[in-house]
């Protein structure tokens, strides 16, 4: 019997697929008001999220053309500054540049010798390849007998 019957009993009997009618009509039913109260909350719920993204958007546009004025009254500045004082400017600029840039590559340059260093070994206490000895035919030689087919002497 579906929840909506106007009539608090039928007066006959109904048949199963009458029944699995009232039942998928009240499936649908609750199924679309819930669908309803989801979409409802969602879209109030997205109208927030917009109002926040323009309020943020607006802030933004507003702190960009606060720098840009900045930046403007700065380059009109610079602008009525003598032509040797500006010059005098760029080269302490290119200067500093250039310290920055030998200071970078001595760091990068520095670093991996001094960070490779220890990484290779020979031996398993970790001796580093620059203290390790270095492997000769000498010993090899000395283990053979003079009679075998490899003398050192024949």
């Amino acid at each position: 019997m579906s929840i909506f019957s106007t009539t608090p009993q039928n007066q006959r009997q109904s048949t199963p697929s009458e029944r699995v009618g009232y039942a998928v009509g009240d499936t649908l039913s609750i199924a679309l008001f819930t669908a309803g109260e989801i979409g409802r909350r969602v879209a109030h719920g997205a109208g927030a999220a917009i109002e926040t993204i323009q309020t943020v958007m607006q802030e933004g546009n507003a702190a960009a053309e606060a720098e840009k004025a900045r930046r403007l009254q700065l380059m009109q500045a610079f602008a009525a500054l003598p032509v040797e004082a500006q010059d005098e400017y760029f080269d302490q600029q290119a200067g500093e540049a250039a310290q920055e840039r030998s200071a970078r590559m001595r760091h990068i340059l520095g670093a991996p010798g001094r960070g490779l260093r220890g990484l290779f070994y020979l031996t398993s206490d970790r001796t580093p390849l620059e203290d390790a000895p270095l492997a000769t035919v000498q010993p090899i030689a000395q283990n053979m007998s003079s009679t075998g087919p490899f003398d050192p002497v024949a």
